[in-house]
């Protein structure tokens, strides 16, 4: 994991969905095409820092929307969300 531009690390701070979706890809080496777009209605609010591994997490089962289409990516993780990714690490790592 890399810390933010200021050199910081902020172990307080939420992580949001799109910052979820990173984390994911880089535990798993999960195969990220730099080019690739997800097709969630509110791709365009994804970082462009993100996007290919929204799209990687997405195409691997790891992470989904949260309904109409939409991955909300500056919301952040939720409890809920959180186990949902941590079972499917699980899954993947067996």
């Amino acid at each position: 994991m890399n810390g933010y531009e200021d050199g910081t690390f902020r172990p307080e701070r939420l992580i949001s969905r799109a910052e979820l979706a990173v984390i994911v890809s880089r535990v798993l080496a999960l195969n990220v095409d730099e080019q690739a777009t997800s097709s969630f209605d509110d791709s365009h609010d994804i970082p462009s820092w993100a996007q290919s591994q929204v799209a990687a997490a997405n195409q691997n089962g790891i992470l989904s929307g949260r309904g109409n289409n939409m991955f909300a990516p500056n919301e952040n993780v939720t409890r809920a969300e959180a186990v949902v990714v941590i079972l499917a690490l699980y899954d993947k790592m067996k």
